[in-house]
């Protein structure tokens, strides 16, 4: 029981503090959208500064907010990368803006890019990097679903 306490404590601490001072945030997966990778009920970190040391990459799993709700938090994986000085000109004569193709890995469950369009880069708010544990449907935890993402 102590242990249980303690870890609901490191949580509770961890999602209010963790992107002030470690760059770090929890995030309680609610849907199916990403299985079988992230599961309904997985807590996911999320590395808030792995952006500002470089680029997103195709096959990322990043977190950005909704472009249909701005308070709404998504978790999708990135397929395509497509810069505005893509579109065939031999000359960009703008900054490039880099725009991300996201997508669920379980596409039959998952409003992505497919509906809503290509995310601009820099509305990715950062990278998850594990499922550190997850929850059962009787909110037990499930210490098997820890890896590395």
């Amino acid at each position: 029981m102590a242990l249980l306490c303690a870890l609901i404590g490191f949580v509770a601490v961890n999602v209010y503090y963790a992107p002030v001072l470690w760059g770090f945030k929890l995030f309680l997966i609610p849907s199916t959208s990403m299985s079988p990778t992230i599961l309904p009920g997985d807590i996911v970190l999320v590395d808030l500064w792995a952006y500002q040391r470089g680029l997103v990459s195709e096959g990322d799993i990043v977190v950005f907010a909704s472009p249909l709700n701005a308070s709404t938090v998504l978790i999708k994986r990135v397929v395509r990368i497509q810069s505005s000085c893509d579109s065939g000109a031999e000359v960009c004569s703008s900054k490039p803006i880099a725009m991300v193709d996201v997508e669920g890995d379980n596409p039959n469950s998952s409003q992505d890019s497919r509906y809503f369009g290509m995310v601009p880069e820099s509305a990715v708010e950062g990278k998850a990097i594990a499922v550190l544990f997850g929850f059962n449907s009787e909110h037990e935890p499930v210490w098997t679903r820890a890896s590395m993402l």
